[in-house]
């Protein structure tokens, strides 16, 4: 069953994982994971849904908002697992959950007797984790870039939420050598925008 859920894992590997994996069930409107709490154990779910909330403040003002819904099966906690830090959000139960827990005491067990099975769990937490931020910043981006009236208005957008502000656009001729992009607005060193069709005809805007 392990062996099923992390990739890489062998059927013996799972059979000495299985005695540290806690078999759990949740009823609806569980809190399967706390805000802020440092825990660092792992979840691996195995069926039910799950929504996550977030506390945000606005104008010196609190307030939760839901933002994103979750499906079975799925890993949660790898977070705290790598990085030891509070996590970020609340997760509830929406649908009858079935999982198995993953004790931080435990994976230290495993990490002193099984170095290599730890390994195999560190990656996957390392892959699971990458995954989502990278699904969330193409997200972010693109939604910021497509919801822009003109490069200087997504230039703009973008520098809110990149700590540098170091959001320039680049010269067709880079566009193109590095993306190979046909078809784009760029603005050239002298400030004028260029818009460059997939024939390879430009035009020039003041």
């Amino acid at each position: 069953m392990l062996e099923k859920l992390i990739p890489g894992l062998t059927v013996e590997e799972g059979q000495i994982l299985k005695p540290y994996f806690k078999a759990k069930t949740a009823p609806v409107g569980s809190i399967l994971i706390e805000y802020g709490d440092t825990g660092r154990d792992l979840y691996f779910l195995i069926s039910g849904n799950y929504e996550i909330y977030r506390k945000v403040q606005y104008s010196n003002k609190l307030a939760a908002l839901k933002v994103a819904s979750l499906e079975a099966p799925l890993l949660l906690g790898e977070g705290n697992l790598l990085l030891q830090q509070e996590r970020n959000a609340t997760i509830l139960v929406s649908r009858q959950a079935k999982y198995f827990m993953l004790e931080y005491d435990d994976f230290l067990k495993i990490r002193a007797e099984h170095p290599l099975i730890a390994i195999k769990l560190l990656e996957y937490a390392g892959h699971v984790m990458t995954k989502r931020f990278n699904q969330l910043q193409g997200m972010v981006f693109e939604k910021l870039i497509a919801s822009s009236q003109s490069l200087d208005s997504a230039k703009e957008k973008l520098k809110r939420f990149i700590s540098s502000g170091d959001v320039v656009p680049c010269s067709p001729e880079l566009a193109k050598k590095l993306f190979g992009i046909t078809e784009f607005d760029a603005i050239d060193k002298s400030g004028h925008v260029h818009i460059i069709k997939k024939s390879g005809e430009e035009e020039e805007q003041e």
